[in-house]
Order: C-alpha cells, then sequence, then structure tokens
C-alpha cells in the first residue's frame, strides 16, 4: 500500500508519523523464513499486534478481518491471506518470485456499517464528533511492512509467473466499461450498479470463470501485446509480456498468431481454460 494513498475515513497506519499512536499499535509478527522439500517458500506463524479497542471490537464480532497481502514488483505477484484467531503459515512457490517481496498485514471491513464512530484510535481529536459511513472491504488499519529478497534457484527450467497484470475493478460512477494502462498493470473498470447491464452479466458469469476472462480480459490481452509490439508501452510488468513475445516468436500484424499466443499468456496458470470457456458458452 503506497504511503501516499489517501482515505476517506481514518486509517491505523503505524508507519504514519502524524497519526500514530501509542496505545492503537497495529503491528506484524511472524516466525522463521525457509523452505520445504517442493522448493517451497514457507513464512511460519504470522500474527499480529493490535492495541485498539475498536478494531478488536470489530475483529470479535466478524465485522472486520486480517489479511496478510505479499507483494512482488518484479513479478507483479499479489496474493492475500486470511489471518484468523491464531498464528498462519503461509507457502510460497519460487516460480512466482524475485528480488525483493513485501509483506503486510490490513484490517479490512467484512460488511457495511452505517454512522461508525471511531472511538479510540488516532487522531482522536482531529475525527471527534465524526461517524463514517463504511463499505465492505475498506482498508481500516495498515500494519508496518516486512521485506526479504530471494531469487529462483534449482528451477532452471521455471517460468517467472505475472500475476495480476490485468485486474478488473467495479467502479460505481460509470455505465460502460473503461479500461487504464499504466506503471500498475492493466485495470478494467465495470460498471458496479445492481440496474446496470454489464453489471448483471458479470455476476450471472460468476460461476464460470473462465468465459467472464474471455469476455472482459481477454481482448485487452490481445490490445496489450499489439501495444508492446509497437513500443507503445514499457514498464516493468511489461518484461512479462516481452518474454512471451519472444517466446512465441511474435511479429506486428501477424493477428493469427498474437490471438493464440493472448490465450496462452492469459491462461498460465489453468491449462486448456479457452477451450473450458467455449465449453462454457455452449451451456450458458
Amino acid at each position: 500500500m503506497s504511503k501516499i494513498t489517501y482515505f476517506p475515513h481514518p486509517v491505523l497506519a503505524t508507519y504514519l508519523n502524524d497519526d500514530y499512536n501509542e496505545d492503537c499499535d497495529f503491528k506484524i509478527i511472524h516466525g522463521e523464513r525457509h523452505e520445504n522439500e517442493e522448493r517451497e517458500i514457507i513464512i511460519d506463524d504470522i500474527f499480529y499486534d493490535l492495541k485498539s479497542k475498536t478494531l478488536k471490537k470489530l475483529l470479535e464480532n466478524n465485522y472486520a478481518k486480517v489479511v496478510c497481502e505479499v507483494r512482488c514488483a518484479a513479478t507483479l505477484f499479489s496474493e492475500a491471506f486470511e489471518i484468523e484467531k491464531k498464528p498462519k503459515k503461509i507457502t510460497l512457490k519460487q516460480n512466482e518470485l524475485r528480488g525483493t517481496i513485501e509483506f503486510d498485514l490490513k484490517i479490512v471491513l467484512s460488511n457495511k456499517l452505517s454512522n461508525f464512530i471511531f472511538d479510540d484510535d488516532t487522531n482522536r481529536t482531529f475525527y471527534e464528533g465524526e461517524s463514517f459511513d463504511l463499505l465492505k472491504n475498506d482498508i481500516l488499519a495498515i500494519s508496518d511492512t516486512k521485506k526479504f529478497t530471494f531469487e529462483p534457484r534449482n528451477l532452471p527450467d521455471a517460468e517467472i509467473q505475472a500475476k495480476e497484470i490485468f485486474r478488473c475493478v467495479p467502479k460505481s460512477d460509470i455505465d460502460q466499461i473503461e479500461y487504464n494502462i499504466d506503471k500498475e498493470g492493466v485495470f478494467i473498470y465495470l460498471p458496479d450498479k445492481s440496474s446496470n447491464n454489464i453489471h448483471l452479466e458479470w455476476q450471472n458469469l460468476s460461476s464460470k470463470k473462465n468465459l467472464r476472462n474471455l469476455l472482459f480480459v481477454f481482448p485487452l490481452v490481445i490490445r496489450v501485446i499489439n501495444r508492446v509490439l509497437n513500443d507503445e508501452i514499457s514498464y516493468k510488468w511489461t518484461e512479462t509480456i516481452q518474454r512471451d513475445i519472444n517466446k512465441y516468436d511474435l511479429v506486428k500484424d501477424n493477428h493469427k498468431a498474437i490471438f493464440k499466443a493472448a490465450q496462452k499468456i492469459m491462461n498460465k496458470n489453468n491449462k486448456a481454460s479457452y477451450l473450458k470457456a467455449v465449453k462454457e458458452a455452449l451451456n450458458k
């Protein structure tokens, strides 16, 4: 989570000196990091130390949950693991990581809350008398960040996998699909209104994720390949696309080859999912 991110409600963040309050401390705790026989990376006993009475109460009443987010900028890997009432062991695959890996904890809301008051949290004077309408998945707290470096080894044929280059994000103030390509990846913005036909179609396909990816994500995969081929975009994450361009010997205007390669790029971790998507469409 960027340190310049702004929120419309109080967020307990240990790293923000202006908001820091030792009575509401939220820190990550973890055990040793090691590898198992399958060469997977293990981080033992991830848990937290939380002093905020307000947030403790939300967790106890299942209005909020703690998640550990693991990130790797070099491969665009990002995955969240829920931390429940006891320390959790996290397992990571070597071919998903390279370079600096970061992980921290976040407290996120599990249910919508109206007129909520942060009784004992940061900047009490500043927020005194204020109430907030909070939505499901709103971030309420961010812990300190832990880091380690790693280079895959004993995996000569492993391909570094890039996850979440293409991300679908709900957006409440649009009626049509929009997208944006920047240094963070490709963001596909979908209307988030219950009466919107695109929103309804997205929801209707929740049990057919391969078909949903084919309809909503696949066209952007092709567009990104073409833009990389034409030297129109160059970011850290496009290195992954460039490796696939080299792997499949793609050239400009060879639309058939690009079409086939786009399927493989989109479905690296789900073999034959394009064929599954076709079956889903036929059975719809």
